[in-house]
């Protein structure tokens, strides 16, 4: 099996070449790897061969920056990465990982991870997806619950879900979010977010915050 569409994106051009270069070095010993990639044709029967030998898993982290594309529009933006989520797909990546960035224009232009993995969900079959991460520090714990549960379902199983308490300072005052105690909330919210899957109803009372009746 093997996909003989030609990509004329720049994006897909480099995500080709960069699959090719993964798989090089992922599976510079498995026999069955060398015929797998060329620049424009990839082989999935072989990829997938790799992939049942057990070796390295291979995935992508996606900033969605455009900090060197100014005068791209954002509904581009979102539309070209979303034809590159369903392409490593194609291509037999593993992951695909998006990360959560406010106020970081340019840089990173994904706010709500949790919408692009849905709308990628659905273009995609294999492909395992995740957010890295959600920043719980400007989250509430019930609401984060509740999404990762949506989105569990959305992909048929397929999520990642990554956690974490921030690492852009200027991020947190509008979101009235206190850095100097995101590692105390951020252990705290997770205490909460598994607490509300464990139990058909949950309260908690704590120091940064109340839960009742979360079902």
């Amino acid at each position: 099996t093997r996909i003989d569409k030609r990509f004329c994106l720049e994006e897909k051009d480099a995500c080709l070449l960069m699959t090719d270069l993964l798989y090089r070095l992922a599976y510079a010993t498995n026999d069955a790897f060398s015929t797998v990639m060329s620049p424009h044709v990839i082989h999935l029967q072989a990829l997938h061969s790799c992939r049942k030998s057990g070796c390295m898993k291979i995935g992508v982290f996606d900033h969605m920056q455009k900090n060197d594309r100014p005068d791209l529009s954002y509904a581009d933006l979102y539309a070209r990465h979303l034809e590159i989520v369903e392409f490593i797909d194609q291509a037999g990546m593993d992951f695909y990982f998006v990360a959560e960035h406010h106020f970081d224009l340019g840089f990173s232009e994904c706010s709500s991870p949790g919408t692009i993995i849905a709308a990628a969900s659905q273009r995609t079959k294999r492909i395992r997806l995740g957010p890295l991460v959600y920043v719980l520090p400007l989250w509430h714990p019930v609401k984060v619950a509740e999404e990762v549960a949506m989105l569990d379902n959305l992909t048929g199983g397929r999520l990642e879900c990554g956690i974490g308490s921030g690492i852009g300072k200027y991020s947190f005052p509008a979101f009235n979010a206190s850095w100097d105690d995101k590692q105390e909330v951020t252990w705290e919210a997770y205490r909460i977010i598994k607490g509300v899957w464990a139990n058909s109803r949950f309260d908690y009372q704590g120091k940064f915050f109340k839960v009742k009746d979360a079902e």
